[in-house]
Order: C-alpha cells, then structure tokens, then sequence
C-alpha cells in the first residue's frame, strides 16, 4: 500500500489502547512508525533496481524485521519518553508493523511475510495500492468510532472477496475453454480487476469491470511449444530470477538467423500499452546464455544478469 495509508493504518491500530489521538502519545508514535518502518528497505535502491526488488517486502516485512524494527523504534521513543512503558513501546510498534505486512499481502505484490526463513512472497489479491474506501474507513477507526471503522473494515473486505469470486465466475463462463484464471485488483481502479485466463495453447490478459462486466483483453499470448528452450532458460540466472520475481508470467521465443531471442513478461501489471516488468535473453544456436538484461518499470531501462 501507499505511505499514507500505512501511517493512517498505524493510528488506527493505536486506536485500539482507548487513548485520545495525539501526535505527542508515545503509543500513537510508536504505532504510526512501526507501520512505516518496513518501507525503509527503500535504501537498498542506492544499490539500483535490481538491488531494490529483490529485497523489497522482504525481510523488513517478516517477523524479524518488524521485530528489530520494534526493538529500533522503542529505544528511540524511550529516549523522549522515558516515563512510557517499554514493553509498551514495543508492543504498539510491532502492531503497527504487522498492519503493514497485512496491508501489503492484501495487494498483488504481496509480502514475504516468513522471510528470511521462507521467500515466498504471500498476496491475497484483493486491495489496489492506494485504496480510498479502506483509507476513510481508517479514518472512521481514528475520529472515535471504532466499532463502525473496523466492522466496516471487515464488511468491505469480504465485499472484494466476493467481487473477485463473482467476476472468477463470469470469466470461467466467457472462456469454457479454460484451464486457470486468475483475478487481481487492477493497478488504478477500485472496482475494476485485471485478470489472466490460461488455456491449452493461449493466455489472455485484460480488465473487467465488477458493475457491468464489460471487459477488454490487453494482450493474446501464444504459449510456447518449445519445451525444452523452455526448460534451458528457466534454469539460467535471467530466469530464476523472473520467475521468484513474479508467479505470473509469459515466456516468449523468437528464433533470429543464428540466435534464440527470449522475452520474459510479468503478467501482473499492465500499463501504456504494455507490461511493467520485462526482461530478455539471448542464446546462440547452440542455447549458449550470449546476454540477459532484467527491464524494470520501463523497457529501456536494461540491467545486465550474469
């Protein structure tokens, strides 16, 4: 989720002490900066973008992170408020940091919620990144009414539950022929999702919208045929890469004169005209690995993997 709605969401969990709101409360600090701790992995963008997505919603968002985070975050605060309970300290942040990771698992980037133990990244594809209904709600939760806030919480997040179930349904109708279809928020737009509908020899990505169903395909992909190409780049570092990167993602092959051109494309998010993050290869004849560079946010911006 966006920063905003991460410190709104910190408060709000501070809510729950009973305390009146207060920037100067050490439990409403405290809360509020273990919600925006994690997004310090931030930093490690210093080191590029490679460097960047592959730590992002890492470590800093599993348990110990958010741990030392909290640890971080108490001796901090403990040096303004050295009357505040420690403990204290430690429990308000640690809760402001696991609303974080909640928050992020709900989207389609999902959170490694079990790093550094466990890589995998968790997403329960159901809020956009920045979500307008959910952050009034938390605004409900800090004015005072908690009770209406958090069930209205509740009550809005079994509704997109059932918005995804409900489209999943008219998708399986439109395309008989399917073998998986997969739901997700769309990038921009609340009450829209973006969807991949995979069958024996196509994959179509697109945007449905929930009211009226209308929906429009963005890309007809050709699965490929190829299995043993296939196979070869999987295992070279390009697409190990890619493939813990994303769960959903297309392999295209192309064959030019001596050489075997492959483009790897992350289903999840499509933008002006096109998917966010790419990454291409490039094998001679023999399937020797001749160049592999990861193209992050734009197709221009090329970063060399050994």
């Amino acid at each position: 989720m966006d920063p905003v709605t991460h410190a709104v969401a910190g408060l709000a969990t501070a809510a729950l002490s009973g305390e009146p709101v207060s920037f100067s409360n050490p439990i409403y600090l405290s809360a509020m900066l273990g919600a925006m701790a994690p997004d310090l992995d931030i930093v490690w963008q210093l080191k590029g973008d490679m460097a960047y997505l592959k730590h992002h919603r890492g470590t800093s968002h599993g348990s110990v992170g958010l741990v030392l985070f909290s640890l971080g975050i108490t001796a901090l605060l403990h040096v303004f408020f050295p009357a505040a309970s420690v403990l204290g300290l430690f429990m308000w942040s640690f809760l402001g940091g696991l609303s974080h990771t909640f928050l992020d698992v709900l989207n389609s980037y999902g959170a490694r919620l079990f790093a550094p133990f466990w890589q995998r990244s968790i997403s329960l594809n159901l809020l956009t990144i920045f979500d307008p209904v959910l952050l009034a709600l938390f605004g409900v939760v800090i004015a005072g009414y908690g009770t209406a806030g958090w069930t209205g919480m509740g009550l809005y997040l079994l509704f997109r539950f059932v918005m995804s179930l409900r489209v999943k349904t008219y998708l399986q109708k439109e395309f008989p022929n399917y073998e998986k279809i997969i739901v997700m928020p769309a990038m921009t737009k609340v009450f829209a999702w973006s969807f991949l509908v995979d069958t024996d020899d196509l994959m179509f990505t697109g945007e449905i919208s929930f009211f009226n169903y209308s929906y429009k395909i963005f890309k007809k992909l050709v699965k490929n045929c190829d299995d043993s190409l296939v196979k070869k780049v999987l295992q070279t570092p390009i697409g190990k890469l890619f493939t813990e990167f994303t769960p959903y993602f297309h392999i295209d092959l192309k064959q030019q004169r001596d050489r075997h051109v492959v483009r790897f494309f992350d289903l999840r998010y499509y933008t002006k005209q096109n998917f966010l993050h790419s990454a291409t290869a490039v094998f001679d004849k023999n399937l020797v690995l001749q160049e592999a560079v990861f193209q992050p946010y734009n197709e221009n911006r090329k970063i060399s993997v050994c």
